[in-house]
Parts: structure tokens; sequence; C-alpha cells
């Protein structure tokens, strides 16, 4: 069943650490000890963690390599504050981001990565015990939540 809600997790494109994202409102002293957070999405070390746990026999990470990334003068000024953990920031550049190339937005996979991969990560750093933790954190997140709702909806039975 873990498995099962993981891979609905991939195939809906929702990254883990989106769907998992609480208040944006900071304390101080998570600002005192913030660390900007890599960009890291389609390929990515998170991605490809969770191919490695999930199935590893689809996994060849002996073609795995750093993407280099390049960003249009337009989106330029986004990745900074996307690092900061700004969800709006966040969703307007994934908005924007990988348009198809005859939009001639120079947002393409082709324009923005050299792989396809879209990560300032390398996907070399990916591990099976990484997509474990992000599988769990999911499905866990996911049981919670299905949990509340029967609490607040209950089923009625005829």
């Amino acid at each position: 069943m873990r498995r099962c809600l993981a891979l609905l997790m991939v195939l809906s494109c929702v990254p883990a650490h989106i769907a998992a994202q609480t208040s944006p409102l900071w304390s101080e002293q998570k600002v005192k000890n913030f660390q900007p957070v890599p960009f890291d999405r389609r390929g990515g070390v998170g991605e490809t963690s969770l191919a490695l746990y999930l199935f590893p026999s689809l996994v060849q990470m002996e073609k795995a390599e750093k993407a280099t990334l390049s960003v249009p003068p337009g989106l330029a000024s986004l990745p900074p504050v996307v690092a900061t953990g700004d969800r709006a920031a966040t969703l307007v550049f994934l908005a924007e981001a990988l348009k198809p190339k005859a939009t001639g937005k120079g947002t393409s996979t082709a324009e923005l990565s050299t792989t396809g991969v879209w990560s300032e990560r390398d996907p070399r750093e990916a591990t099976a015990a990484q997509g474990k933790r992000a599988t769990d954190a999911f499905v866990d997140a996911a049981v919670r939540f299905i949990e509340r709702w029967k609490q607040l909806r209950p089923m009625q039975r005829p």
C-alpha cells in the first residue's frame, strides 16, 4: 500500500517537499538558521531517490550527471527567491518555466538544462534510503489527512 501511494505521488508530479511545506510565517530562530534550498525538480536528487527506492531496476545511475542550468533573463531573479522557500515565487517560477520551444520563451527543457534534469544538485547524490524517507513521510502525511478527513466527514452507511 505504501508503495502504491508513493507511486501516485510520483505520477502526480507533486514534489513531497512542496506538499509538506508549512506556514510561510517564519520564526526568528528559523530565519537565523536558514540555509537556502538548492533547486531540485525534474530528474534531480529527490525524484532519482524515489525511483531508486520504488523501482530500482529502471534507474541507470551510470548515465546520471549534473546538469548545467540556464534561466532566461525574465526569470533570472526568481531562483534565489525560490531557494528561500517562498511558495508564491516557486509557483510563479514553475508556471513560467518549462514551456514548449515553439512559445519562444526560451524555457523548454532543452533550453534550460543540458541533460533534461532540472536541478542544481547532482542526481548521483541520490540514494534509495532518501527515497524511502520521502516515501514514508508522504504516505504518513496522506494517512493523517485521510484519518482527519474521516473524523470531519464520517461516512454515512446505508
